[in-house]
């Protein structure tokens, strides 16, 4: 889902029986990009979180846009920040620091509803908490959307629910995912890899048309922003690009009120940070972009060439400096192994993907207590948690390869609840937990754990659309990731032991097809896996 811009669709979808991704008529105008901010990493005023984790790096997690400020969700600080582009005005509405946001959303009364693991926050425009509502944690949410009715809570499976009152309520299933006003729903429906529909129901009245890309290129997700007061809409379209040697782009799409594709450009992407939204529509026109880099946070804006946004295409490519990650951008993901392991002979004998999923849900959902005894702050063990109580999720440990059984059998005998001290060649043995491939080769119930650069070898290389339950996607000796499934709209749902809004252990999160492939992830399938 991680729609933004949302709130400002109105009854114009009535129109978009009119649009079609396909050549117009006329010659498309080409974007523009004007930077509009640098915004440092830390703490000040003036400054976003910069979370250096195993794997990647995480910067603001998302961004809305009203007429007058830009709002981010400056996790690392416990805040969403809020400035004006064209002057100095900042102000910070504070977050529960015990909490880890995921999202947040900004609806039609200017109310922030954040998503935390368990309960969605409500805060006024002065910083007061006007409302909480918890959930139970197994609904894990994956994003926040304010549509100009209601708000939508999108879950790990692919379902969303409303917010009714103080409750959530699931909606109808819905083939991708819906923007309602106060007439018009908008539906998306994949019907080939060259193709998707769209319906807009107002009242009894349907209207479809589709999104089309050029010969040669497959659509693999289809991301509707929103809608300007211009009555602008935007579309971002991932494409597998056949002729440019099998990558994945994103292309912005902008249409105008009578359903003419205005502008397309082809859109960068920065590797340095992850950011579970990093675009927004403006109200005043454009799409707001989060680009990271080693220095700074630049908020770029992308409109329709027009004085004073002309010939800036070089500009858009100046702000992507960097092109890849080195080792010193990111902490690392996992020891490193000391000896190749072998398959154990019961290995062969393989299992099936519903057990693998089972196996990783279990160590998602896995409950345990944490006393003084099992917390270590400094030395050569640094535990995640820092607070005694009860968690959920077995914890990450640098090198760390454990059942659940040896998990709790080496709490009872006293040892630390994870280790996310990644400063030493291997893993400690008065700790428990799992790292990245500790908990592939878990859920794979491989006798010994094999580590990214080895997972390969018990593996075969597979295509993105053979991607089944249980496969993997693996940037050897860096990280790995187990494939959940793939929702409706295109995004890919994984289970991983890492480090994300500063909980290390094992959890649940969606990235796009970009996200991945630009880090060099590539989907295995172990060799002994069962449908």
């Amino acid at each position: 889902m991680k729609l933004k811009g949302k709130h400002t669709l109105l009854c114009y979808f009535a129109l978009l029986n009119l649009l079609i991704f396909s050549n117009p008529a006329t010659a498309l105008t080409s974007f523009g990009v004007d930077s509009l901010i640098s915004l440092s990493w830390g703490n000040g005023t003036q400054s976003v979180a910069l979370e250096k984790l195993p794997a990647h790096n995480e910067g603001p997690l998302s961004i809305e846009v009203d007429e007058e400020l830009i709002y981010l969700l400056d996790d690392g600080n416990h805040r969403i920040l809020s400035f004006h582009p064209n002057s100095n005005y900042f102000s910070s509405t504070l977050l529960n620091s015990e909490l880890e946001a995921l999202d947040f959303c900004l609806d039609s009364h200017k109310l922030l509803h954040v998503l935390f693991h368990d309960r969605i926050v409500v805060y006024d425009n002065r910083g007061h908490i006007h409302k909480a509502i918890v959930f139970p944690a197994s609904l894990l949410p994956v994003g926040i959307v304010c549509t100009t009715l209601q708000v939508q809570v999108e879950v790990f499976s692919g379902s969303v629910y409303s917010l009714e009152g103080n409750q959530l309520k699931k909606m109808k299933e819905l083939t991708f995912s819906s923007f309602i006003s106060d007439t018009h729903q908008l539906t998306l429906a994949k019907k080939t890899p060259l193709q998707w529909l769209i319906q807009v129901t107002t009242g009894r009245t349907s209207y479809y048309t589709s999104i089309n890309v050029q010969q040669g290129n497959s659509i693999l997700s289809v991301n509707p922003l929103g809608m300007d007061n211009n009555n602008n809409i935007y579309f971002i379209v991932e494409e597998h690009v056949e002729t440019s040697g099998n990558n994945i782009e994103r292309h912005l799409y902008q249409y105008d009120a009578a359903g003419n594709l205005v502008a397309t450009m082809k859109l960068l992407h920065s590797p340095y940070a992850y950011m579970l939204t990093e675009f927004a529509v403006d109200p005043s026109g454009g799409i707001i972009q989060m680009i990271p880099s080693k220095k700074s946070l630049v908020l770029a804006k992308i409109i329709a060439n027009t004085s004073p946004y002309s010939n800036s295409k070089i500009k858009y490519k100046s702000l992507f400096n960097l092109k890849e990650q080195t080792p010193d951008d990111i902490a690392p993901s996992e020891a490193p192994s000391t000896k190749k392991p072998v398959l154990h002979a019961s290995d062969r004998e393989g299992i099936t993907r519903d057990e693998v999923i089972k196996i990783a849900k279990q160590y998602l959902h896995l409950s345990f207590d944490v006393t003084d005894k099992h917390i270590s702050t400094t030395g050569s063990v640094i535990t995640p948690v820092t607070k005694t109580g009860t968690y959920t999720g077995m914890p990450y440990q640098w090198g760390g390869f454990h059942s659940i059984d040896a998990f709790l059998s080496g709490l009872e005998a006293g040892k630390k609840a994870g280790d996310r001290n990644t400063k030493k060649s291997g893993g400690n043995s008065t700790a428990v937990g799992v790292d990245c491939s500790g908990f592939v080769s878990s859920a794979w119930q491989l006798k010994h754990k094999h580590s990214t650069r080895n997972l390969a070898d018990i593996s075969v290389p597979i295509g993105w659309d053979e991607l089944k339950k249980g496969d993997i996607l693996n940037h050897a000796g860096s990280h790995v990731r187990l494939f959940a499934g793939r929702h409706e709209d295109g995004e890919i749902a994984v289970y991983e032991s890492a480090a994300a809004g500063g909980l290390w252990k094992v959890i649940h999160k969606t990235y796009t097809h970009e996200q991945l492939e630009k880090h060099h992830y590539k989907p295995y399938r172990y060799k002994y896996i069962r449908d």
